[in-house]
């Protein structure tokens, strides 16, 4: 009996080769990622496969339904390719970076796994605690709009939050040739974390329904194009990598600046699938010379709001709102 060889299981099998070497030699937390992507993959060329061998069988209608295969996964293709397209080697090397990171660091958290059950008996019975009670709560009086003003209220360390935020912005704009950004005065941005913080919503259109344009001219700020990002995470999921913690810790002022550092980079390099690089494009963009930053937390859950409200002066020809 001869052996036939089905060209969808050698490809499919090539896959599965080189995935397995791919995890091989990336083997840290990206993982959490890259599993799920694996499968998606692995549809796809089955798909594909699936479409070639129908168009190399016999009969008309496998090899129609096999062209109507490959069609459909080309326009897939082609309506994606402006994700793809975004993608720069910057990106890469920043992902590259940060796994490197993790990679350095899994080392001493893997060698001390054997007493981290009182490590972590230690953290969770008094370390959160009492980094809790050595950091200030962050007590929000009510932001709502009222006649056209608002409260804003500021956390404690606030001018060293905003001055930290500015420099990471203005670090990714130069790694692109674009000019640095100064801090606005207007308090948009921090007004808007705290209306988040204090009502419990994500959006930017808040509770009252003023757009980011219409907050930014309410508190005081000129005539002009306004942009606006906004990210949110948790201090106890921002701990770094480098940190001697082995257990994640509450709100202050490391995990604060944590929290800012990895919204700035999913806003500059992990943009495209959320907002198709809306975030990414503010930061980025040239009609900006401002910024206003607002930063809030929860001190109950942990909660950490991040806020950039971008500012230039109104484009020639364009209408800005």
């Amino acid at each position: 009996m001869g052996f036939r060889v089905r060209w969808s299981y050698l490809l499919l099998g090539m896959w599965v080769i080189a995935f397995g070497l791919g995890l091989y030699l990336v083997p840290t937390f990206s993982l959490l990622y890259l599993v799920p992507l694996a499968f998606f993959n692995a549809f796809v060329v089955f798909l594909f496969t699936w479409g070639i061998s129908g168009v190399a069988r016999r009969g008309a209608g496998r090899k129609a339904f096999g062209v109507l295969l490959i069609l459909v996964l080309v326009g897939l293709a082609y309506q994606n390719s402006a994700a793809i397209q975004s993608l720069s080697l910057q990106s890469v090397q920043a992902a590259y970076q940060q796994e490197a990171s993790y990679l350095l660091s899994s080392g001493s958290v893997l060698q001390s796994l054997s007493n981290s059950v009182n490590i972590v008996a230690k953290n969770v019975g008094s370390g959160l605690n009492n980094v809790a009670a050595g950091y200030p709560a962050f007590n929000v009086a009510n932001p709502e709009f009222v006649g056209g003003s608002a409260n804003v209220t500021f956390p404690q360390n606030y001018t060293l939050f905003a001055n930290y935020a500015l420099s990471l912005i203005n670090k990714d704009r130069a790694a692109f040739g674009e000019p640095p950004l100064t801090l606005s005065t207007v308090g948009s941005a921090q007004q808007h974390a705290d209306s988040m913080i204090y009502f419990g919503y994500f959006e930017h259109v808040d509770n009252q329904g003023y757009t980011p344009e219409q907050r930014f001219k309410m508190l005081g700020g000129p005539y002009g194009l306004v942009g606006e990002n906004q990210g949110q995470t948790y201090c106890i999921d921002s701990v770094s990598v480098n940190s001697s913690e082995l257990y994640p810790v509450s709100c202050n002022i490391q995990t604060i600046e944590n929290g800012i550092a990895n919204s700035e980079w999913s806003m500059m390099y992990n943009d495209a699938i959320c907002c198709n690089n809306g975030h990414r494009m503010n930061i980025l963009s040239s009609s900006y010379t401002e910024v206003a930053i607002g930063v809030a937390y929860n001190s109950s859950n942990n909660e950490l709001l991040f806020v950039e409200d971008f500012w230039g002066p109104c484009p020639a020809g364009y209408i800005c709102p």
